[in-house]
């Protein structure tokens, strides 16, 4: 009786086709990651424009948008403003967040009026963000541009009014920024006020009367922005724009003319540039390859390239259009004189046409 032969792969098959299976796997993992990554962004493009969203509704309900910087006390008219809070704060109840709005404003219990929230917000995190836990957000306010001129960047030397001080980025107008400061800040030593609330209040109708809230810049995304409850910085009056956790805005001694290395790698204030110092770190920033998601102040959201022509990209931080002529010479552009009137991302600059789907995907 002859005895049955066993088939069976040999060595070396197994070999070839755990091979085949590896070479395959590795073909395929590339579009599986952009599937997720396709879904992520678009998870995150849903939420900023939720955002927006919220601050339409505020806008209309108010008459103004928020301020980046604003406090827990609602009769801050008057007195300092206790604990300054960020412009998601007051956005809660169009967020359907009135649960934390009442617990923690100047009308709550004792035991939490004036400290500041810690609870999660899914819809401020972008599904990219590795900080989902806690107050973090990835989401950050159009604080418009400003310029440092000789200020290098110093902590504030308090004078008795914003408009005569000599650091310029203290200074804010309707042209130059959507979200201002909106904070009762007093120097202690002089008791000098120098921001009133509501003095720069900005609206998106004001928007829409210059260069239009589909050209303006509202929010865009921030991998630095920190805490969704602060204004920025960790004592109360250290309410400054350029160390604030909740704003993007863009730094330069003189606005009016290009950078060199703008679209280097090395470039810190490019988008998705590295973290440099404190004002360094507010420019829009992701885990997106390739750019930044961020939502115009008409609610229609754009993947923000981070080769960007740098025209393009200061002229959507402002409501009142940015592009300045080269080697003009430094000017502050928070003045509203030195900020001229036009539409951004679009028509001619120095005889090169800035269009807007040439950067904005």
């Amino acid at each position: 009786m002859e005895k049955s032969s066993r088939s069976g792969f040999t060595l070396v098959e197994l070999l070839v086709v755990m091979s085949i299976i590896a070479i395959l796997a590795a073909m395929l993992m590339p579009a599986v990651n952009a599937v997720r990554e396709t879904a992520r962004r678009t998870q995150c493009t849903n939420q900023i424009r939720n955002v927006s969203i919220a601050l339409m509704q505020h806008d209309a309900a108010k008459g103004y948008l928020p301020g980046w910087a604003v406090s827990q006390n609602p009769n801050y008219s008057t007195v300092e403003g206790g604990n300054a809070v960020g412009w998601v704060f007051p956005t809660l109840p169009f967020m359907e967040r009135n649960d934390i709005f009442n617990r923690y404003n100047a009308n709550a219990a004792a035991n939490t009026r004036g400290t500041h929230p810690n609870q999660t917000l899914k819809v401020l995190l972008c599904p990219n963000d590795p900080a989902q836990t806690g107050p973090q957000m990835t989401y950050a306010a159009n604080c418009g541009m400003r310029n440092l001129q000789d200020d290098n960047g110093q902590r504030f030397t308090p004078a008795a009014d914003s408009e005569t001080s000599s650091h310029s980025y203290w200074k804010e107008s309707i042209k130059s920024s959507v979200f201002h400061n909106d904070y009762l800040i007093v120097n202690p030593g002089t008791n000098n006020t120098i921001f009133w609330p509501g003095r720069n209040r900005m609206s998106l109708a004001m928007v829409s009367a210059d260069d239009g809230t589909a050209t303006t810049l509202m929010v865009g995304e921030n991998l630095d922005a920190w805490n969704w409850s602060r204004a920025g910085g960790t004592a109360t009056a250290n309410v400054q724009v350029f160390e604030s956790d909740v704003c993007i805005c863009y730094y330069a001694d003189n606005v009016n003319t290009a950078p060199t290395n703008f679209n280097t790698d090395t470039f810190t204030m490019r988008i998705n540039g590295l973290q440099g110092g404190d004002r360094q770190a507010a420019r829009p920033k992701s885990r997106h390859p390739g750019g930044v998601n961020v939502v115009f102040c008409d609610q229609h959201t754009k993947f923000l390239a981070d080769e960007i022509d740098w025209f393009t990209y200061s002229a959507i931080y402002t409501p009142s259009g940015s592009r300045l002529g080269a080697n003009e010479g430094p000017r502050d552009y928070t003045d509203p004189q030195n900020v001229p009137q036009g539409r951004a991302l679009a028509g001619k600059y120095r005889g090169s046409t800035v269009v807007d789907e040439d950067m904005l995907r």
